[in-house]
């Protein structure tokens, strides 16, 4: 009663819980590009569509603004990739695909 798919329900106090406000990632090419709005420690890391992590781009701290990495993916196969960055209980993702 009053789930949705994949048992998801249609209560506005869970959207709330899982909005991503703050948090910015933008993927091109191999560029990643992101924004913290405050300083504080964030993880960016890249996983597979299984969800297995391929990789950890950053694990530490970085200063609040804007930010842009590269991403070597020469060590991965052709497809699609999920990008991830989160900080202090936010999480953003974005697509990346490899193509060889």
């Amino acid at each position: 009663q009053g789930y949705g798919p994949a048992g998801v329900t249609n209560d506005e106090i869970q959207k709330e819980k899982f909005k991503i406000q703050n948090l910015k990632l933008r993927v091109c090419n191999n560029a990643i590009e992101y924004s913290v709005p405050q300083s504080g420690s964030i993880s960016l890391k890249v996983y597979n569509l299984l969800g297995q992590e391929v990789c950890c781009l950053l694990n530490g701290n970085v200063v609040a603004g804007q930010h842009r990495m590269t991403w070597n993916n020469s060590r991965v196969s052709s497809g699609v990739y999920l990008v991830r960055l989160s900080s202090g209980g936010e999480a953003a993702a974005a697509k990346m695909l490899v193509v060889r």
